[in-house]
């Protein structure tokens, strides 16, 4: 197995809005940034595209400033969009090697065979196939995947040492089960969006 990432696309910018009822002695420095890059995970015996994936991060960060001037990106910001990235292409590279699976469904609680360090978050979407036919390659009879059909879509309720608990949000077509081994993906693009802590003090 080898894998690969392109060139990554990082936007930063810097922008200042006054503090409500300050006389504008005191401003908000805000600091929005986003980073995209594509990933792909090959078999190397076999050439078979493992996962191919792009990992999108958005992060913002606020604090109180008493002038404008200040336009100077942090440094550690910048470090949190590479980490999340990277944490995000970690999660993949599992995901492809070791595939979310549903592990048993008891009183509409389905649990997952994912843990704390799994990668998932609560909140998140997954998607469940049903596993058909295996596909094999005529000439190498290679395997090269199976047929898959669109079950249901999860969302993470609840994470634990060891397993993850969701709930059905919705069902496709009329059958309506999740058998053990159900396979579940996440969105083709997960992105993540959160704000760094703001800093509310005056104090600059």
């Amino acid at each position: 197995m080898c894998g690969r990432c392109s060139t990554a696309a990082q936007r930063c910018a810097v922008f200042h809005k006054p503090v409500p009822f300050t006389d504008n002695k005191f401003f908000k420095k805000v600091v929005e940034g986003s980073l995209v890059a594509d990933m792909r995970l090959v078999e190397t015996e076999t050439g078979k595209i493992k996962q191919a994936q792009t990992g999108k991060i958005k992060r913002k960060h606020e604090e109180t400033v008493k002038d404008t001037s200040d336009q100077v990106i942090p440094p550690e910001f910048v470090d949190v969009l590479r980490d999340g990235l990277v944490k995000q292409f970690v999660s993949y590279v599992i995901d492809a090697c070791y595939p979310i699976k549903v592990v048993s469904v008891t009183d509409d609680v389905v649990y997952l065979n994912r843990g704390e360090d799994g990668g998932l978050e609560k909140g998140l979407k997954l998607t469940a196939f049903a596993q058909g036919k295996e596909l094999r390659d005529p000439d190498t009879g290679a395997l090269l995947g199976s047929e898959e059909s669109k079950v249901a879509v999860l969302e993470v309720t609840e994470i634990q040492a060891k397993l993850t608990k969701a709930k059905v949000v919705s069902w496709s077509g009329d059958k309506k089960e999740l058998p053990v081994g159900t396979v579940c993906r996440r969105p083709a693009a997960w992105e993540e969006e959160k704000e760094e802590p703001k800093d509310d003090g005056k104090d600059t």
